[in-house]
């Protein structure tokens, strides 16, 4: 594990209300991370979100104010009044940008004017035990802060950040509890096998097509295994930490689990198997929560071709069920 060696409040006011950046110094780098809290010194059940992929900043700022990145589909003020929220920082990314010195996705690249090149360093340290590492780290500083209630640290994490949830969830056992959304308990890479087979179930494409399909990935899947191919994007170590497979390790884990996904997102299909795993593990306390007909962002298309965004209705639910173990 990285060592935490100095913890520092960066800026008493943040563009946005009520929220604090803090810095931790690492061995070797800095994780930034904020504070979303009213009443920000009053002791709380402490809920650190982790987001999905992407070096998005954490704030954002434009000439008509500035708001929080990811968390714009739910009611965080409301939760903020009873819990502390806390965001951390993907590596090497600025906690806090303008949106026109951003990409089309608001992810940061050093040069603007080459959108899609991250910054190397981030590029280096984006693998899953980094991400752990990081989260353990600011878990330490929390639990050793007068406005924490150290009985009471929830963590929850979407797409990507269920995968870090679940992973540091093993490991630790200052959960209370944890929120695994979106997430896929067979790994990233095997969303693209189900894409392929899901085509062909739906006689998008035939049986041999689908099989040809699937062979030319296991072929592209060597090479990234082999580190002698690198897909553009994330590099191999990236996809090779966030392709295993955590079924068996999953159940173990003593802390209750809220498990949310969309049934439609072809990454999280296996979750649908995850109470056999769950009962034959002798695991009970969890709650599985599928969003019929939403995709991986829980996006709901209806009949008449607009879009119903269900994020809000996971956050609300998972809250409540916080507030029911914490009471």
């Amino acid at each position: 594990m990285i060592i935490s060696l100095l913890a520092t409040k960066l800026l008493a006011q943040l563009p946005v209300e009520n929220t604090e950046l803090f810095s931790i110094k690492m061995k070797t780098d800095t994780v930034h991370f904020i504070k979303i809290s009213e009443d920000g010194d009053k002791i709380k059940p402490t809920l650190i979100f982790l987001t999905g992929s992407q070096p998005v900043p954490l704030i954002l700022t434009t000439e008509r104010g500035s708001f929080i990145a990811h968390i714009g589909e739910f009611d965080y003020k409301e939760i903020s009044r009873r819990y502390h929220i806390i965001m951390i920082s993907k590596p090497y990314t600025p906690p806090i940008k303008n949106v026109n010195e951003l990409n089309s996705a608001v992810a940061y690249a050093p040069d603007i004017s080459k959108p899609n090149e991250f910054d190397k360093r981030y590029l280096e340290r984006n693998y899953l035990e980094y991400h752990v590492e990081q989260t353990e780290a600011v878990i330490d500083f929390l639990k050793n802060q007068a406005w924490v209630d150290k009985d009471k640290i929830i963590l929850f994490g979407f797409s990507q950040g269920a995968h870090i949830a679940a992973h540091v969830a093993m490991r630790s056992e200052d959960i209370l509890a944890l929120g695994h959304g979106g997430g896929n308990v067979m790994g990233r890479f095997s969303q693209m096998i189900n894409d392929v087979q899901n085509l062909a179930k739906k006689g998008e494409i035939s049986a041999e097509e689908a099989q040809s399909r699937t062979n030319s990935l296991y072929s592209f899947w060597r090479d990234i295994c082999r580190e002698s191919l690198w897909p553009g994007g994330d590099p191999p170590h990236t996809w090779m930490s966030f392709s295993n497979q955590y079924i068996d390790k999953f159940v173990q884990i003593k802390a209750p689990i809220f498990i949310a996904y969309g049934t439609e997102d072809p990454g999280a299909q296996q979750n649908v198997m995850l109470p056999i795993y769950f009962e034959l593990a002798g695991k009970t306390n969890y709650v599985m929560r599928p969003f019929i007909g939403c995709d991986h962002g829980l996006t709901e298309i209806l009949p008449d071709g607009s879009e119903k965004w269900h994020f809000g209705t996971l956050m609300e639910e998972f809250i409540r069920w916080c507030d029911e173990m914490i009471i």
